[in-house]
């Protein structure tokens, strides 16, 4: 069966595969204060926790999009669900200490390194050319939904059922999207044959890829700090942990909602360049100054800006990523979050560190200067842009109707 889905479902499967991947470490971060009896953690060893994670995904997304393209998008999509589904019942049932919990977090790493390699491919066959910005911002809304159920799983769920039943309902999340996978999504390839004389990620265009993976690697490493230390910066501020989770999902709405409109906007041709990114992170900057020093609602619109503009970007990399690569979409896929994973693990853990020796302030201000610096960086790429134009192929898989419409 080689048919095309139809777009709404394509980006359906692709924000539940990406939200299956990310779950497993938001829910480290949102419910490590009610976990913390029962596993130790502190903020140092959930730092720990959280690189794991980003460091597993770093690792496998450099081979994701290579397993993608021999394996095709179904097989490649139901092993990403399969590890996440694997980890978390893993948490729920074997994490008697933090060291099995961290051990876990590896198989959820590789989950979300394998799922978007195939989640791009996915969107490129079935939605039309000209409003695949909107659907890469709503399949990285699938980012803010993750923490958005998070931050509400603790009122609703972790203190009234405990933190490991949590998990047992991110597990079967998992299931019901493994199943529709394997039922309703068709055999495609993940990328047709180069034309003749395309040589694949070569040049100019291997020079702006890797300035976006160094930009990546940044801002990652700061969103995954916001990700991940939210909740508990909230609750040392004041804040019940009730609150906390409400601001969390509240902080989340605000990052969907971005996500959305930058892609909307990319579709009309305004935005949609690394500029646009660059600008972005430099006002989650801007946030990360309000959580670092304010409480109250100076603390709360700092994590607004903060998950909004500051995290709101990921979409449009993966858009650009799409229409500059064309055919090698899966590949440059893989090369862009492989150094926005290892930014993911290196950000906590280094956050981690210093808010054990030096405080949340101290630790939010490098946070901030981390955002500042990978502005500069995507600044940088933008201005290569212009000599790109044709350089990638125009699609990464044979065309369906849709988009040849």
């Amino acid at each position: 069966m080689n048919r095309t889905p139809s777009a709404p479902f394509a980006i359906a499967i692709a924000v539940a595969t990406t939200v299956c991947g990310v779950l497993p470490v938001f829910l480290a971060g949102s419910l490590s204060v009610q976990a913390t009896a029962d596993l130790g953690l502190t903020a140092a060893i959930l730092g720990i926790v959280i690189a794991v994670f980003w460091a597993s995904s770093s690792l496998f997304s450099a081979r994701a999009g290579r397993v993608a393209e021999v394996w095709g998008v179904r097989p490649t999509l139901a092993l990403a669900v399969s590890l996440a589904l694997v980890a978390m019942v893993g948490v729920a049932l074997l994490s008697p200490s933090w060291h099995w919990f961290a051990g876990w977090m590896v198989l959820a790493g590789a989950a979300n390194g394998f799922g978007h390699p195939p989640s791009n491919a996915l969107i490129l066959a079935a939605v039309p050319a000209g409003r695949t910005g909107a659907a890469f911002g709503v399949k990285q809304a699938a980012i803010p939904i993750s923490t958005l159920c998070a931050g509400l799983a603790v009122p609703l769920l972790a203190l009234t059922f405990g933190w490991r039943a949590t998990f047992v309902v991110g597990a079967a999340l998992c299931i019901a999207a493994l199943a529709t996978i394997l039922i309703a999504v068709p055999r495609l390839p993940v990328r047709a044959k180069a034309a003749k004389g395309q040589a694949g990620i070569t040049g100019p265009l291997r020079r702006y890829f890797s300035l976006m993976a160094v930009s990546g690697f940044l801002g990652v490493a700061q969103a995954n700090v916001v990700g991940g230390f939210t909740v508990a910066t909230a609750s040392e501020r004041g804040f019940g942990p009730a609150e906390a989770g409400y601001i969390v999902g509240a902080a989340s709405v605000a990052g969907i909602v971005v996500r959305i409109a930058v892609g909307i906007a990319a579709d009309r041709g305004i935005g949609g360049t690394m500029s646009t990114v660059a600008l972005m992170l430099f006002l989650g900057a801007l946030g990360l100054g309000g959580i670092a020093f304010g409480s109250g609602p100076v603390f709360i619109a700092g994590c607004v800006l903060a998950f909004g503009a500051g995290w709101g970007w990921n979409g449009l990399v993966h858009y650009t990523i799409a229409q500059r690569a064309g055919a090698f979409t899966a590949s440059a896929t893989g090369l862009v979050q492989g150094g926005a994973y290892a930014g993911g693990a290196v950000g906590p853990l280094l956050f981690g560190a210093l808010v054990s020796h030096s405080g949340l302030g101290v630790g939010w201000v490098a946070a901030a200067t981390c955002a500042v610096a990978a502005a500069i960086v995507a600044y940088a790429a933008s201005r290569l842009e212009g000599g790109l134009s044709g350089t990638g192929p125009a699609s990464s898989l044979p065309p369906s109707p849709a988009r040849s419409a």
